[in-house]
């Protein structure tokens, strides 16, 4: 119905939901930040930080969650119950959670399995404080994770400066002419096709642009360990040097005590 969908539209611009996500497996830096903010067509861009782990909450473990930022430019969301977060061990909690229910003051213990999560977030323990609703996850499926390929079950938004990383995961991107076409119309999807095509192009140059820079980090890293080796391996071999030399100069030495003491005999 038109009435609907103007609805859900309205609520989307009102939380100034994303019209084109960008992902990258490597992650996005700066200058990757600077190009798409650059585009003309861009109204706005958030660059988030994102980590897809497992947590425990009272007896259910290894729930698929997604931990991201709880202040964002765009992808607004509403807080239904409890507050915000005040200090950087606290949390908030998706409500649509139909499987399972869960309360204020609850701990969620995270990890990476394998992994050591504090590589990627300051706290591995939050305390809910608050449930919020979000159009970003309206559905009851609220997608895919990036860990393990599973099914996401639960999203928290922490305190931004939990993450460590010096790179962004995600990239929300809204457009100058979207706001004003209704979402799901024919309208609305040739733009955002256009929009699209737009950053494709633009950022067809940029794109390698940080495995580039990691491969070149990687390569001075190993050229700095190998000549740490091979200085290590020359003052061994010096060592080595040294001690032969002192040890031919003791055989010489024993070689004469033992010839005096034959002639002494």
């Amino acid at each position: 119905p038109v009435i609907m969908r103007e609805s859900v539209d309205a609520y989307y611009d009102e939380k100034d939901l994303q019209d084109v996500q960008l992902y990258s497996s490597y992650g996005f830096c700066l200058e990757d930040y600077q190009t798409v903010a650059g585009i003309e067509g861009v109204k706005s861009i958030f660059a988030s930080k994102t980590v897809d782990c497992n947590a425990s909450i009272g007896e259910n473990e290894e729930l698929v969650t997604r931990v991201t930022e709880v202040n964002r430019l765009n992808n607004g969301y509403n807080l239904i119950e409890g507050r915000m977060p005040q200090k950087s061990d606290e949390c908030l909690l998706i409500h649509k959670t139909d499987f399972m229910a869960f309360e204020l003051g609850e701990k969620v213990k995270v990890d990476l399995g394998k992994d050591d999560i504090s590589a990627y977030l300051k706290n591995d323990e939050y305390t809910i404080v608050g449930f919020f609703e979000s159009p970003e996850y309206m559905a009851k499926i609220l997608g895919s994770s990036n860990y393990n390929n599973e099914a996401l079950q639960i999203v928290m938004f922490v305190p931004n400066d939990n993450f460590l990383a010096d790179y962004y995961t995600t990239m929300f991107v809204t457009l100058d002419d979207a706001e004003e076409l209704i979402s799901y119309t024919k309208d609305y999807d040739r733009c955002i096709e256009k929009g699209i095509e737009d950053i494709e192009n633009e950022t067809y140059a940029q794109q390698d642009y940080r495995r580039t820079q990691l491969i070149k980090e990687a390569q001075e890293e190993l050229d700095k360990k190998t000549e740490i080796l091979n200085t290590l391996k020359t003052e061994g071999q010096q060592e080595l040097d040294e001690a032969k030399k002192q040890l031919d100069e003791a055989s010489v030495q024993i070689a004469v005590y033992e010839s005096e003491l034959s002639a002494l005999q």
